[in-house]
């Protein structure tokens, strides 16, 4: 039978020992690393946030992809190496996270903390495709329904398709030749699909809880209102999620009104920022606030 405190005090120490001496290493050099990665992160948001499917011009949108460093390596790599590579990887470092979280949970239940390998790990992981390189590789494990996208982009005189390349295949041209219609709810298409579906509500439940608690496990993330500050990272993966998901749903939702909800969400981001000044280093807070003030 489940013991709901031996739950909650496996998953207090799991992120206790995850984050431990974090927030205490105030170097130059890390502050450096941090601000570094927090705007490889704002790239990627910006990228998504300026997609023609939002009411940006093409010219615009691809302009605004440049700013966008991983976006600008992974065009590159894709030269030589098939989009669903990338897919592949991705759904390998979602699960491969998951099953180190869950061992790193079961041998910290068990007094086993000795080995810290698997923690280093887990550190690495999360902060990999919680944080920094969310969005990315969010749309990656979105590859098979990816050309329905590039389908409503054609639509608009506008695709970011090249046939021609073989990293820009989709999942139906690669199963039954090039060319072939998008139809990622056909035959045998489905299974990857429905799969990929359920791996990304995983991934993005596993990343606001993640998230939450790893602020939540610091006695100091409570300000005197007793008000979460992880709430704040939340909202920023919210943002991130929504940029990435909405395009799919262009077909029901006009620009108009999905460019005012992601405005809306924006916005209250940055108050809730500015108000809840999640983070213990001023420097940090100074940098994420200019982000959002940004976006």
């Amino acid at each position: 039978m489940l013991n709901w405190k031996e739950v909650l005090e496996t998953t207090f120490g799991l992120f206790y020992v995850m984050t431990e001496g974090l927030d205490h290493d105030g170097s130059a050099q890390k502050t450096r690393v941090s601000i570094f990665l927090v705007l490889i992160d704002m790239g990627q948001v910006l990228r998504t946030i300026t997609n023609a499917q939002y009411g940006w011009s093409p010219d615009s949108s691809d302009a605004m992809a440049w700013v966008d460093i991983v976006f600008v390596i992974t065009e590159l790599l894709e030269k030589v190496i098939p989009r669903i590579v990338f897919f592949l990887v991705a759904v390998v470092l979602i699960i491969g996270a998951l099953a180190d979280t869950f061992y790193v949970a079961r041998i910290f239940k068990h007094g086993n903390v000795r080995n810290m390998l698997p923690v280093k790990i887990l550190r690495l992981l999360v902060g990999a495709i919680v944080t920094t390189l969310f969005t990315t590789v969010l749309e990656w494990v979105l590859y098979p329904m990816e050309c329905l996208l590039e389908n409503e982009f054609a639509t608009k005189g506008h695709t970011h398709t090249d046939h021609s390349n073989p990293g820009h295949k989709s999942l139906s041209e690669l199963l039954h030749g090039e060319m072939a219609p998008c139809q990622p709810f056909a035959t045998p298409e489905i299974a990857v699909t429905l799969s990929t579906i359920l791996i990304t509500v995983v991934y993005i439940a596993y990343s606001l809880i993640t998230m939450l608690l790893a602020f939540e496990i610091n006695p100091l993330s409570r300000n005197p209102w007793a008000h979460s500050t992880g709430r704040v990272e939340c909202l920023w993966t919210a943002l991130k999620v929504a940029a990435a998901i909405l395009p799919y749903l262009s077909e029901f939702l006009s620009s108009i009104v999905v460019s005012i909800a992601l405005l809306a969400l924006s916005l209250y981001l940055l108050w809730a920022h500015l108000t809840y000044m999640p983070f213990h280093d001023l420097s940090t807070n100074v940098v994420r606030g200019g982000v959002y003030g940004a976006v």
